[in-house]
């Protein structure tokens, strides 16, 4: 059986490739929350749209189509695979 050497997890390509996929997003992010300017957040800023000519009874029938699409899809990976399917996330 080969000697486990930690040093060669770590001098893979592989390694600094995922770091720069999760680093370089986060330091821009943390570069654009430095630039803008915040503005104070009110309670209606949560619920109301961004685009103004929206009418409410859309945004309120595409959330319930999504709810209805994602609890299908829950509930038929509960059929499929039982509480299996949810090991792998508490693992």
């Amino acid at each position: 059986m080969a000697e486990y050497d930690p040093l060669d997890y770590w001098t893979r390509w592989q390694v600094p490739v995922c770091f720069l996929i999760v680093a370089a997003p986060a330091a821009v992010a943390v570069a654009a929350l430095f630039r803008s300017e915040p503005d104070p957040i009110r309670p209606s800023d949560l619920w109301r749209p961004c685009w103004k000519r929206v009418h409410p009874l859309w945004l309120l029938a595409y959330r319930t189509l999504v709810c209805a699409a994602m609890s299908y899809f829950l509930i038929d990976m509960l059929l499929y695979r039982g509480l299996r399917a949810f090991y792998f996330y508490t693992e």
